[in-house]
């Protein structure tokens, strides 16, 4: 879905909490409508995959993948929903408001990284994501009565929504940036990896 045609579904009296969400969502998506579309995909490692990062990437250049850059993600909950929340129906609001709770409860204050994607490596790279993601540390929780979800080590977006998806990455963080989020401020690129 275009970010410029995100669904807001009326609902009956949502929570603050609930309000709160759906205008960090709708502030990212017109944000990310209005920035260039970015010439890069993302890959971004989670807080569950972080201390097995390095040899994610030796796995990924040993695949043949083009690792440009990283960028810091200071905030992980919100910008996983920035990620995730393509519709704001209540369904939609109440699922992401109980993974922001997991990852805050789990993982708080955890790191998370973007790995920028050369365009052809994206493909790549979800040939051999559930491969790749199967040994690393995952995290089952229950999103509901009888309904199990579960946090992944990294998160690669299916190759069709990959530019959408970087464009929202790149405008959470500007937005966050702009809340005075000291760590989103260094975000220079900080090594490149190059098959051979």
């Amino acid at each position: 879905m275009s970010p410029a045609r995100l669904a807001v579904v009326p609902s009956g009296p949502t929570s603050d909490v609930g309000a709160d969400l759906a205008r960090w969502v709708l502030a990212v998506h017109a944000r990310a409508a209005q920035l260039r579309s970015p010439r890069v995909s993302y890959l971004v490692v989670t807080p569950l995959g972080w201390h097995d990062r390095e040899r994610l990437r030796s796995t990924l250049v040993a695949c043949g993948a083009e690792l440009l850059h990283r960028r810091p993600l200071p905030r992980w909950p919100p910008i996983a929903t920035a990620l995730y929340v393509r519709r704001l129906d209540p369904a939609a609001l109440s699922r992401a408001l109980r993974f922001e709770e997991a990852w805050s409860t789990l993982v708080p204050a955890s790191p998370a990284e973007a790995w920028a994607l050369a365009l052809w490596s994206h493909r790549r790279i979800e040939a051999v994501k559930h491969a790749v993601r199967g040994p690393m540390r995952h995290v089952r929780f229950t999103l509901a009565p009888g309904v199990s979800a579960v946090l992944h080590p990294f998160h690669l977006a299916d190759t069709d929504e990959a530019h959408v998806e970087a464009g929202r990455l790149e405008a959470a963080l500007e937005l966050l940036c702009a809340l005075h989020e000291p760590a989103v401020s260094a975000v220079a690129p900080r090594w490149t990896s190059r098959a051979r």
